[in-house]
């Protein structure tokens, strides 16, 4: 693929020059999706003068805190996923070629000795 960025888990196609705007938008909309959940369930839990818990079924209120719990990480992963592609699009970067440099995302303490530009994430050692 021309331009590859990389293999998207989410989408299951790889991204690059053809994809890389429906993608970014996908993860932009996304974001926006879980911003939007958050406000309105804070505005009905402040605008609701009866408790919510005594007008729905207790499965329903289950679900609605599976709902929200996987909403909050996977909504926080999304914004990080933009704000890092927003970043590397203004950079005209590829994740590609940050792994290729071996430079993505370097964390000291996984550092078996050598300098923060040898690491590999990758390294099962």
């Amino acid at each position: 693929m021309y331009k590859m960025d990389h293999h998207c888990i989410w989408t299951q196609t790889c991204i690059g020059y053809s994809n890389q705007k429906c993608f970014y938008l996908f993860c932009v909309y996304m974001s926006i999706g879980v911003v939007q959940f958050w406000y309105f369930n804070v505005r009905i839990f402040n605008e609701k003068t009866v408790s919510i818990f005594s007008l729905v079924e207790p499965g329903v209120i289950i679900l609605w805190f599976f709902t929200a719990f996987s909403a909050f990480f996977v909504g926080l992963m999304i914004m990080c996923l933009v704000v890092g592609h927003t970043a590397m699009m203004f950079t005209n970067f590829r994740t590609m070629d940050s792994m290729k440099q071996q430079k993505m995302f370097p964390i000291p303490f996984f550092n078996k000795g050598g300098k923060i530009d040898q690491i590999n994430l990758f390294d099962r050692g």
